[in-house]
């Protein structure tokens, strides 16, 4: 006698797991405000330079002019997700607030990740490229002193200004593997715990460190195709635009004309920025070669 068994659809949707970003939590916009504006402008003003004084002449140093520059800073980054869900799948399916769960799951591993990858990427390629520490591979393995490689960046980035304390560095997963296998992360965590769920490792050296997947680093390294391990830098001189859409601010349309369901809407529209003369607060760890 045949037997058939009953069958159900779990009301638990297997989402991919959360990502979570290793930019946003640690900067800010530095003041820099972009309301009721798509682009601003940054004033800044070139340094003068010492003459010796003359004290048996009228006229006992050269008299300069003092200039400015602008800096024009205008949104670029506008990313959207529109999708529809039919009104017969939403009723079929058991989970609850289906289209609210599916909207968030693109926030999670579409729009975040994808925006990490994007603030992270202008950051590097904004730096000086003179700040630049190169690692020699062992082989396909990283080699050992990566401390000291480390400190190195910092050094180059600190003779221009920048402070450890306002200091951060977004390190590869790999790069991260093994310097926590040659160190061990020590220095206070004040002010970072509520990042702790963000990839933060500690401080090294006075550094913050951030790790972050080795695919983050692809837009420096796809230049010559060489690795880009680690990204430092003074957060002041990074602008992150607070998002005038924020991917969190979705909607979801419930009335379309010849339409039966529902629509969901996801925008993402900010920038990130270096500004022009803190580019030298910048640094990249990378392999040797050369890279522009």
């Amino acid at each position: 006698m045949a037997q058939n068994y009953g069958t159900m659809t779990s009301s638990l949707m297997d989402a991919p797991l959360a990502l979570k970003s290793v930019f946003a939590p640690y900067v800010g916009d530095n003041g820099y405000k972009f309301t009721g504006a798509g682009t601003i402008q940054v004033v800044s003003t070139p340094d003068g330079t010492l003459s010796d004084y003359t004290e048996t002449s009228v006229a006992p140093v050269t008299v300069g002019l003092v200039g400015n520059t602008l800096q024009t800073l205008t949104l670029a980054y506008n990313k959207a997700l529109f999708q529809r869900i039919q009104q017969t799948l939403i009723q079929d399916t058991p989970v609850a607030n289906f289209a609210a769960s599916w909207a968030k799951q693109q926030i999670a591993d579409v729009f975040i990740p994808a925006h990490d990858v994007y603030s992270l990427n202008k950051v590097a390629l904004a730096r000086t490229v003179g700040n630049d520490v190169t690692v020699t591979l062992s082989g396909s393995e990283l080699p050992s002193g990566l401390s000291a490689i480390f400190g190195k960046a910092f050094i180059n980035i600190h003779a221009e200004g920048a402070d450890v304390s306002q200091t951060i560095a977004w390190v590869a997963d790999s790069f991260a593997n093994a310097l926590a296998d040659q160190i061990t992360f020590t220095g206070s965590d004040a002010g970072y715990n509520d990042a702790k769920n963000h990839a933060f490792l500690g401080k090294h050296k006075g550094v913050a460190v951030v790790a972050a997947p080795d695919t983050y680093f692809t837009a420096l390294g796809a230049v010559s195709a060489l690795p880009v391990y680690a990204v430092m830098a003074d957060k002041r001189a990074i602008v992150n635009v607070t998002p005038k859409m924020s991917a969190t601010d979705y909607r979801v349309l419930t009335e379309m004309s010849g339409f039966s369901g529902v629509e969901i809407q996801i925008r993402d529209r900010a920038d990130t920025f270096v500004l022009t003369n803190k580019a030298d607060n910048i640094a990249v760890i990378r392999k040797t070669g050369t890279i522009s």
